[in-house]
């Protein structure tokens, strides 16, 4: 007899173990639930070509489950967007409650924020499926908003604001920040400051604090006083008191 490939509803409160009927063509078939489904979820099975979903049986039969359908969400369900692509938030711990919306994240710096809007933390990592970061996830884009970029992304003005408050200075250009809070100039491995170490030293009131950079032939670094870190000149760092 010819077979076709159906998806069935497994009825609800339906567990493994559990049977159901679909009828085909005025014959009964008898579907068990495996391992893992429930229902509503969807089974795709082997039924006669002629398969119909109503109809009086005249006998009964069993057919062959082929496989667990995985649900589709429908397409108007909320979603998390990240860098304009949605991504699974049961997959990145630390997504879980994140509630629906847009975003952009930098999985450079960690730092994150909603779309066309200013940073308001810091998520270290990739998140999976994320989009890449936009030049103008933050409003901008074409160099006239602050023109000054930050791992291709050209910054908000709240913060240029922000790293100002921090003793960091924003200058127009492009500059790259690590998962340390290394500042670079885009392109190059010196760092030329660090935002951690400013951080700490506004903490702390400036009492013996401030971004002292330093550089050599071959190596460089900064410090703030009680913490800071050494760039050794082959792409290793040595951090203190960090």
């Amino acid at each position: 007899m010819m077979q076709q490939t159906v998806d069935v509803a497994v009825p609800a409160g339906l567990g493994p173990g559990g049977s159901f009927q679909v009828n085909a063509n005025g014959q009964l078939f008898t579907v068990t639930v495996p391992s893992g489904v429930h229902g509503p979820e969807l089974l795709r099975v082997q039924l006669p070509a002629t398969y119909a979903p109503v109809g009086v049986p005249a006998n009964v039969g069993s057919t062959p489950v082929l496989g667990h359908v995985p649900p589709v969400p429908p397409t108007n369900a909320p979603a998390v967007v990240v860098n304009g692509s949605p991504v699974n938030v049961g997959s990145t711990p630390g997504l879980r409650h994140v509630p629906p919306g847009r975003y952009w994240h930098d999985p450079m710096s960690g730092a994150y924020g909603n779309e066309g809007g200013p940073c308001l933390g810091v998520f270290p990592g990739r998140i999976e499926g994320e989009g890449p970061l936009s030049p103008s996830a933050s409003g901008g884009g074409s160099g006239q908003l602050t023109g000054c970029y930050v791992n291709g992304r050209e910054l908000h003005p709240v913060d240029v604001v922000s790293f100002q408050q921090l003793g960091v200075n924003c200058l127009p250009g492009r500059w790259a920040i690590d998962g340390a809070g290394n500042i670079c100039m885009e392109g190059t491995r010196i760092p030329i400051g660090n935002v951690h170490l400013a951080a700490m030293g506004r903490k702390r009131g400036g009492n013996g604090g401030g971004d002292n950079f330093w550089s050599t032939g071959h190596s460089s670094g900064n410090s703030d006083g009680d913490a800071g870190y050494i760039n050794c000149g082959d792409g290793t760092f040595a951090t203190y008191g960090m």
